[in-house]
């Protein structure tokens, strides 16, 4: 995604940067109220371990949120949240790095 401030032409989002293959494409893009990018992919993406703990498959027909501050995306379809941190921690025993990209169930207690 492009922005354009009046005067200047600078990269807001790059797709290939959240896992996004070559070949896939957005067809749909909204700000939500907070600032967060809300997205639709044309084709169903499957997201390997380098952009999660686990790997997930996004169908063609869900909304992927981004938020370009905190790194968070949820997948509507299966309610997990994808996590991204500034820094190193602790989450469920597992020790992860600013580098890392977390998958969160948000219908699992545990």
């Amino acid at each position: 995604m492009v922005l354009y401030d009046g005067n200047a032409y600078s990269l807001e989002f790059d797709g290939a940067e959240i896992g996004l293959p070559a070949g896939s494409f957005i067809d749909a893009l909204s700000h939500a109220p907070d600032g967060d990018l809300l997205m639709s992919l044309d084709v169903t993406v499957a997201f390997s371990t380098a952009y999660a703990v686990s790997a997930f498959t996004a169908a063609d027909e869900d909304i992927l949120r981004w938020d370009p501050t905190d790194g968070v995306h949820m997948i509507h379809a299966s309610q997990h949240l994808v996590l991204s941190f500034d820094g190193s921690g602790v989450a469920g025993g597992m020790h992860f790095d600013d580098d890392d990209v977390l998958e969160y169930d948000t219908q699992s207690r545990d």
